[in-house]
């Protein structure tokens, strides 16, 4: 079949919209906690799709049908070089030929952000669609970052750990200092402020945005503690915006205190919280690198979504 490679333009959002729908529907069918709000009022879909108009983006097209398209959500600075973004909602296909309508698409996207010097490429995409996985495993890109849900099902649990729900941020602020060290360490190498003083402000911040500690103990001293709360409505989570979700925003157990039980029972104990404060479902992102992390999050949440980066030789223009 031959295609036609076009610039994205405001004309294609309509067809677009739907292309994007399909996929949403049937990551559904694997994710099942996931909103069913876009499928029902797809406004937030073409209204995001409008504001990316003006940014670097292509179309596929066959026999004057669009089939596909990829188009910039962002361009930024990410790890001190040039990066641009396509969102989740920002590219489909249709399911025949799919990886050579992404093929075709990338090349013609990936030449334009070259000339703009953006050598950073970051894709969100359907954590279920595994054609698409492999297309960009053979691209070059590599996932970074997992995004996924759960339902408010009770987990199973030691009752004998008892969890206790602080708000003051002195509790757990070196708890959080250890986790931004971690954070640190092979294999993630995520560079985090680990200074007392700043973590203590930035959980400030996060009391006042209505989120809550919850808090293991042992001979009084702080072991682990979850950060719960609502969704945030900017960043991570964007097709959970306005859905009535509560996110783990972070976690930790200190070292000497890991396969004792206590995740699960903060975990549990972040369902409850969840769940008496009305929320729907619970949401979680962390870095794909996070070997003891990623195991714990993976045995109790289906993922949705992953983002994946591919690094470009920045001396190519």
């Amino acid at each position: 079949m031959d295609y036609q490679i076009k610039d994205f333009s405001v004309h294609d959002i309509p067809d677009a919209v739907e292309l994007f729908l399909q996929n949403y529907k049937r990551e559904t069918k694997y994710c099942t906690p996931l909103p069913e709000h876009i499928i029902l009022d797809p406004q937030l879909i073409i209204y995001s799709l409008n504001s990316t108009t003006q940014n670097p983006g292509v179309a596929a097209f066959a026999n004057n049908q669009l089939i596909g398209y990829m188009v910039t959500g962002s361009m930024f600075s990410y790890k001190n070089q040039n990066a641009a973004m396509i969102t989740e909602y920002g590219h489909s296909t249709i399911q025949e030929n799919q990886p050579e309508l992404y093929k075709l698409m990338y090349m013609r996207l990936s030449d334009k952000w070259i000339q703009q010097n953006i050598h950073l490429h970051i894709i969100g995409h359907f954590a279920h669609d595994e054609v698409l996985t492999g297309i960009l495993f053979r691209l070059g890109f590599g996932a970074i970052i997992s995004e996924k849900l759960r339902d408010l099902s009770p987990i199973t649990s030691d009752p004998n750990i008892v969890i206790q729900v602080e708000k003051n941020p002195l509790t757990i602020a070196k708890l959080e200092q250890e986790l931004r060290y971690y954070a640190r360490s092979a294999p993630i190498f995520i560079i985090k402020n680990t200074d007392l003083e700043a973590i203590v402000s930035d959980l400030t911040d996060q009391v006042k945005n209505g989120d809550a500690f919850l808090v293991s103990y042992a001979n009084d001293v702080p072991v682990g503690y979850f950060c719960i709360g609502p969704s945030t409505q900017n960043g991570e989570g964007f097709l959970l915006q306005d859905t009535n979700t509560a996110q783990v925003k972070s976690a930790v157990i200190t070292s000497s205190y890991r396969r004792k039980g206590i995740g699960t029972a903060l975990l549990n104990e972040a369902v409850t919280w969840a769940r008496n404060n009305r929320f729907d479902r619970l949401f979680v992102e962390h870095e794909t690198a996070n070997y003891s992390g990623g195991k714990f999050w993976e045995k109790y949440f289906t993922p949705y979504l992953y983002y994946s980066i591919r690094y470009i030789d920045n001396s190519i223009e």
